[in-house]
């Protein structure tokens, strides 16, 4: 019996995130992504995004408290 794990995906509307997210989407995961662009290319339910800037550290910590993760990429 495998759990859902949860992951954070920083920075998911690059060309890198999006490769990474369209390799683990396939996997056991519930994705949340984050980044300054308003929407992600990728369409799915195990998707959920968050638009914030991550050098504003107070922006960050009220868009991510009582969120945890498993992994952050």
């Amino acid at each position: 019996m495998s759990s859902i794990k949860s992951i954070l995906v920083i920075g998911s509307t690059g060309f890198i995130g999006i490769n990474f997210i369209n390799f683990i989407i396939t996997k056991n995961f519930k994705i949340t992504t984050i980044s300054l662009n308003k929407k992600i290319k990728i369409k799915s339910n195990k998707i959920r995004h968050i638009q914030c800037d991550i050098s504003n550290y107070n922006l960050l910590k009220k868009k991510l408290i009582k969120k945890n993760f498993d992994y952050v990429v």
